[in-house]
């Protein structure tokens, strides 16, 4: 996953497309998906740019998903950046020269991750608030049928000759 800060994540001719990424940004891509982190997005097909919606193009709740999104992969990057230089150091002899270079990189890449994760939490916060009241009726209806399913299960384990 690669996150980008002013590039253009797709190659495209089009001056409307690279005026959308250089507008609005950092975005990260999950398979033909790009979500911006002030909460716009786009989709690209094989054929070109299927939708570019700009963030305020889009209600509230979808801005804070696809802003959601986006910090969803940079905390997975970042986590993945310093357990992987974690592990490699794990393996480093401690006569190695660099090694307080390498710790202090390490402290950079946990400082990272937590940002990320905070600000993941913030973003999961935002959609929470922001989910429309009948999203938010719909999911607690599935959530309180899913423990009586569970709870029905629970008893019919119970039940033995």
């Amino acid at each position: 996953m690669n996150i980008k800060r002013k590039s253009i994540e797709f190659f495209s001719t089009d001056p409307r497309v690279q005026s959308f990424f250089e507008k609005h940004g950092a975005h990260v891509r999950i398979e033909r998906e790009v979500f911006f982190r002030d909460g716009s997005y786009g989709r690209c097909s094989v054929d070109g740019w299927e939708s570019l919606d700009g963030a305020d193009d889009r209600d509230k709740h979808e801005r804070a998903k696809a802003t959601y999104r986006y910090w969803q992969q940079v905390a997975r990057a970042a986590q993945d950046d310093f357990e992987q230089l974690k592990e490699q150091l794990e393996h480093v002899p401690v006569v190695y020269g660099d090694a307080d270079e390498e710790l202090e990189e390490l402290e950079k890449l946990q400082r990272k991750a937590r940002r990320a994760r905070r600000q993941l939490r913030e973003a999961e916060a935002a959609v929470d608030e922001s989910m429309p009241p009948k999203e938010k009726h719909r999911l607690a209806l599935m959530s309180a049928n899913a423990k009586q399913v569970q709870k029905f299960r629970d008893r019919l384990k119970k039940v033995k000759l």
